[in-house]
């Protein structure tokens, strides 16, 4: 029997599912959130014949913005525009979002194809903002941190990154801001390595 459309996103999303549990996030409102932006991102997406590289870059935001713990009341920062998928996702969770690419006519292209109501909350800078964040989402692997980004979180503000050093496998961080003003780091496995990925798919239909 094939695999229908809705039946691949369903499956997707169990799959997301599958992978916030296993780092032992709760399942609440919080992560219905995630998975139902995802969820439509991803179909509306696919209709328009989403390359596979694009799925994971889906799924991987998803993940990502599971780590987050975001709310609807909260400011966002995304460094870098990316494919603009993750801009897609990040305004449906939260009440406005910043995305910061030095390439304006990148992010102009990039955002042009996701026509959704929710990026009325959006809005493109070329520099930093220098206001505080509740949370920075970075987009793009990098090699370090963004420490000028990070100097604007608020107290309980959170950063996700993926770092990766040359012909190493990259890994997830989470920084979270103390009251001191210093950060506790947790690292995740990348979601998207083949090894997790046959992981997941052996856990979803146990869920």
């Amino acid at each position: 029997m094939a695999v229908t459309p809705p039946a691949l996103a369903e499956r997707f999303v169990e799959r997301l599912r599958a992978a916030l549990i296993d780092v032992h996030l709760p399942r609440d409102d919080r992560m219905t959130a995630v998975l139902q932006s995802v969820k439509k991102v991803r179909r509306t997406l696919s209709d328009q014949g989403a390359s596979q590289d694009l799925q994971d870059q889906i799924f991987l935001t998803g993940f990502m913005c599971g780590l987050l713990r975001l709310r609807k009341g909260e400011h966002v920062v995304q460094l870098g525009v990316g494919s603009g998928c993750a801009s897609a996702i990040l305004a449906r969770l939260v009440q406005s979002l910043t995305v910061v690419e030095t390439d304006a006519v990148l992010a102009q292209a990039s955002l042009a194809g996701i026509d959704y109501p929710e990026l009325r909350n959006l809005r493109i800078a070329q520099t930093i903002p220098e206001t505080f964040a509740a949370a920075i989402f970075v987009t793009e692997a990098a090699a370090e941190w963004p420490h000028e980004a990070l100097s604007l979180l608020r107290i309980g503000g959170r950063a996700v990154i993926r770092l990766g050093a040359p012909n190493t496998p990259p890994r997830l961080f989470l920084a979270t801001k103390r009251r001191d003003g210093t950060m506790r780091i947790r690292s995740y496995d990348d979601p998207v390595s083949p090894v997790r990925e046959s992981r997941l798919e052996e856990k979803v239909g146990g869920l």
